[in-house]
């Protein structure tokens, strides 16, 4: 149930409006006019709900009430600026949809301009779509011009459009209100900047920012995320800012229901216990995924960068003594060193339990000794067992690589060799000339986070049959997990001698095993899908 509408919500998410008002009063008639427009106009337009009028839930109705509740001594809006941190799930997206309605038919601002800006064109449309769609389905769309070739909603002389950051960069905006949506993804300030300057001629402008937590720390959203908490936490006083916080701490536990509770002010209503449940254990599982379920569901700052595989699972993975199957189609992954460093060829094939592999590394004699001394690491082992070669000399002649990759082909019918095109272009044109497929692997996200997911799947079945490969543990130890916004994952070392040359060569072996499928062993050739 709601509370009495004619009382100010005194908790938004740990800030108190009432305690830091001033000399600004609270209008419950205004703050409820805005509630209500929900349920009495607008509709949900998806899920289970479609249909059905927009009914806020309490913590919603609670920010809105708190948005246009209070004025100040001459009339106009308190705040002006509002700051909303939630973790995804929580139906930003239409509640945001509805309020750029709301502002856009009910604010009487003249010539309002009006604007869903992101960091780019799909971001932004994904407010003013939603707007769009419930606008076009109330009472409103007799009232207006909807124009979705060009992401503008018409309304007398106001209007709203979808801007990206890429077409922000002109000074002519007039802006009166701005859904900035998921700040943390936007590049730089100086689109933050030019929208906030913008606003300077309005009345009673206002500046909407939604997002999810990030990692840049040195972003505009880090700056907005901040001094949200420290006007709620009273250490700034801003009675024209509302800073809405919803997060676990850093000190919480992130797999307790309690703090998911804390963090998901939606939870059992856009975002389900048992999703989180799931992911929650995914995360355990899996330590790559870890930062993305605590930033994404918790809400919390993480970094960019994570201890990637778990060497548990790994060391139970070492399934079947010997060689390769020579019945099984195998394929070749390869990452040069630069000078002086290792340089690792995998081979992989799929079987029946999951992914095989075997690798052979090169190192130059000089390093080798200074590895030996200043890691500790049992270079004379590893070349005793035959996992290591070492050559002479400062650096690896390619003609090693060669004749290996020569010796493995003619033993297995290597199909296809991936590999990473630096430092690769004379190597690669030798084994062209001699009808080798070679496919470059460039070492982004679009090509490695498809092989990192399949290597950290296998790891974790415990499928991958990796032959007790010191070597390969050793790298896979030292390799750190980077994610990006969208989850995807690609490897980099640590800091140190902490090399993950092996890594490399094998995820792209994983990438030609993934995109290539092989003809029968026998032809020897490939057919790309």
């Amino acid at each position: 149930m709601f509370m009495d509408a004619r009382q100010p919500p005194r908790k938004i998410a740990g800030y108190n409006p009432v305690a830091t008002a001033g000399d600004c009063t609270y209008d419950a008639e205004a703050a409820e006019k805005a509630v209500q427009f929900f349920p009495r106009v607008l509709k949900f337009t998806t899920g289970l709900r479609a249909g059905e009028p927009f009914q806020l839930e309490q913590w919603q109705a609670d920010v809105v009430r708190t948005m246009f509740g209070w004025k100040r001594p001459d009339g106009s809006r308190r705040y002006r600026q509002v700051a909303i941190f939630v973790p995804r799930k929580n139906g930003k997206s239409t509640w945001i949809a509805g309020l750029t309605a709301y502002v856009l038919f009910c604010d009487a601002e003249a010539g309002a301009e009006c604007y869903c800006a992101a960091s780019d064109k799909d971001q932004a449309s994904l407010v003013f779509n939603t707007a769009a769609t419930m606008i076009r389905k109330s009472s409103l769309a007799k009232r207006c011009k909807i124009r979705d070739s060009v992401k503008r909603v018409i309304y007398g002389d106001s209007f709203l459009r979808a801007i990206p950051a890429n077409e922000g960069g002109s000074h002519g905006f007039n802006t009166h209100f701005m859904v900035g949506d998921e700040l943390h993804a936007w590049p730089g300030r100086e689109f933050h900047d030019v929208l906030h300057t913008s606003t300077g001629a309005r009345a009673q402008p206002l500046e909407l920012y939604i997002t999810t937590a990030g990692y840049d720390r040195l972003s505009i959203c880090y700056e907005k995320y901040t001094y949200a908490k420290q006007v709620r936490d009273g250490k700034i006083d801003d009675e024209t800012f509302l800073p809405v916080v919803y997060e676990a701490e850093e000190t919480d536990d992130w797999t307790s229901p309690e703090i998911w509770k804390k963090a998901n002010p939606n939870l059992g209503v856009s975002v389900s216990l048992e999703y989180i449940e799931r992911e929650c254990e995914k995360a355990k599982q899996n330590p790559a995924y870890e930062n993305t379920f605590r930033r994404l569901h918790l809400n919390q700052w993480t970094s960019q960068e994570i201890r990637w595989l778990q060497m548990d699972h790994w060391r139970k993975c070492d399934l079947i003594p010997g060689d390769l199957s020579d019945e099984l189609p195998v394929f070749g992954g390869l990452d040069l060193s630069a000078v002086s460093d290792f340089t690792a060829w995998l081979l992989v094939q799929r079987s029946e339990n999951g992914i095989r592999c075997r690798g052979h590394y090169w190192l130059p004699q000089e390093k080798a000794d200074e590895y030996a001394r200043v890691a500790n690491l049992p270079i004379a082992q590893w070349v005793k067992d035959g996992w290591l070669t070492l050559i002479n000399g400062r650096r690896i002649e390619h003609s090693y690589i060669h004749a290996r990759i020569k010796q493995d082909s003619l033993r297995y019918g290597v199909q296809c060799v991936g590999f990473d095109p630096w430092n690769m272009e004379q190597l690669r044109q030798d084994l062209d000339g001699e009808g080798y497929q070679m496919i470059e692997v460039r070492q982004g996200y679009s090509s490695l986070s498809g092989p990192a997911k399949e290597l950290e799947r296998q790891i974790l079945g415990h499928s991958l049959d990796h032959g007790g490969d010191p070597i390969l543990e050793w790298m896979a130890e030292n390799a750190v997990a980077k994610i990006d916004e969208n989850g995807n994952v690609r490897p980099v070392k640590g800091k140190g001698a902490h090399k993950i040359d092996g890594i490399v060569a094998l995820l792209n072996a994983i990438h030609v095993l993934q995109t290539v499928q092989p003809e029968s062993q026998a032809t020897g050739t490939v057919m790309f899908v």
